[in-house]
């Protein structure tokens, strides 16, 4: 093992050399201590139940991200080789709330325990449709059309308005049937027949106008 693995430099005084002249100068070695291992382990749990794949994202005091963990089938997850000090940390997984931010320290030969509890997200337990709404002789995108989604249920109505680019979105639809209709001044209707067939199903139903 070298003595740099071992030792450390000091600083010396301040000095001055003019030309032609020479000086002694005498540091100290101090010793090192031993380099320890760290470990940040945890669990990513949804209540009682383990959640697999969540992101465990460990960052510096000012938040700038420093690694990222997965947790197994287990909720597990271990992070390891992080220099002693203050960190912030925080999970997110797929159909969940991502956690509040969370401070943690490190400390030299010790593992660190963290574990995270997500809730489920209604955005995600249910699907989303999505699309443009497009003029059908050009294909150009229509801004502000009028777009409905009606399912058998009265409260499974949703209205929206395509942004700038003829996008709209509907989130949080229940599994079923529906019929998607577009209006805009100047073009007649359109209705799509629409279904969402399970929970955080992503349908993409694009819509031509065509003009009056």
């Amino acid at each position: 093992m070298g003595t740099h693995e071992i030792y450390g430099l000091s600083a010396s005084k301040p000095f001055k050399i003019e030309g032609r002249e020479e000086a002694a100068i005498n540091l100290r070695l101090r010793k090192k201590p031993p380099c320890c291992k760290t470990l940040l382990t945890g669990r990513i749990l949804c209540g009682l139940r383990p959640v697999k794949g969540a992101s465990i994202l460990v960052m510096d005091k000012r938040k700038i991200p420093v690694c990222r963990a997965v947790s197994d089938e287990k909720g597990k997850y271990a992070v390891y080789g992080l220099k002693p000090g203050p960190y912030n940390a925080a999970a997110s997984a797929k159909g969940y709330k991502a956690s509040p931010i969370k401070k943690l320290y490190i400390r030299p030969c010790v593992n660190t325990r963290l574990s995270f509890s997500l809730k489920e997200s209604f955005l995600f337990r249910n699907g989303t449709i999505y699309g443009t709404v497009r003029e059908k002789e050009s294909g150009r995108p229509l801004r502000g059309a009028a777009c409905a989604l009606k399912g058998k249920w009265p409260e499974t109505y949703y209205t929206a308005s395509t942004n700038s680019d003829g996008q709209y979105l509907f989130y949080g639809v229940r599994p079923g049937n529906y019929k998607l209709c577009s209006v805009l001044h100047g073009y007649r209707a359109s209705c799509i027949e629409a279904a969402i067939a399970y929970n955080n199903q992503s349908l993409k139903v694009d819509i031509f106008l065509e003009k009056e």
